[in-house]
């Protein structure tokens, strides 16, 4: 699937949670060391790329959403987890809807490849970067944030259900990155 066929595809949405409206940005292919993640993916086809947790939920409230933190090799990162459904349903009939990296607070050690929409690469894309790729953020912080200068770039409302938060470090460069779309996706029948 190509970003511009993702393009093409209308999306229902679940009214509980706030959406982001820019398609190319709600349609944005993700690389994580040379595996390609499109969001919202199924929670099994996630599993099945080798992620695994010490804790996940056995099942989800119907038109919920829960989080955890996964594992591949040398990379962790959370992830959200939504129910689309209204009846509470396994965790295998879920989907993976957003992820966070952050090395401050999940354990990414060695040499790990991600790549975002646009082209931009983690520990690679400046502020440049990211505005040249999705434009003019919704909101931009610049200071300090626990004594470590940092810019904190944010697109849409809320980055953990949708949308996306960017963090750039003391030296200007991508660091964290926090990417949702809870969009249901196509083909998907959201029950009575």
């Amino acid at each position: 699937l190509t970003l511009e066929e993702a393009k093409a595809n209308n999306r229902k949405i679940v009214e509980k949670i706030p959406l982001i409206e820019d398609q190319e940005i709600k349609e944005a292919l993700n690389s994580i060391n040379d595996t390609v993640y499109k969001l919202p993916m199924p929670y099994t086809e996630f599993r099945s790329k080798g992620w695994e947790s010490s804790y996940v939920a056995t099942s989800i409230p119907g038109n919920s959403y829960d989080y955890a933190t996964f594992k591949n090799g040398n990379m962790e990162m959370q992830v959200l987890i939504i129910n689309y459904g209204l009846k509470e349903v396994s965790i295998e009939e879920c989907f993976v809807a957003g992820f966070s990296i952050d090395p401050d607070w999940y354990d990414i050690s060695g040499n790990n490849n991600i790549e975002l929409a646009g082209g931009l690469k983690w520990m690679e894309a400046k502020e440049s970067d990211i505005k040249k790729a999705y434009g003019a953020p919704d909101y931009t912080y610049s200071g300090d944030i626990d004594g470590v200068p940092s810019t904190t770039m944010d697109y849409a409302d809320d980055e953990l259900q949708s949308g996306m938060d960017f963090e750039l470090n003391a030296d200007g460069v991508l660091y964290c990155i926090n990417m949702a779309n809870a969009a249901v996706p196509e083909g998907i029948q959201v029950d009575a």
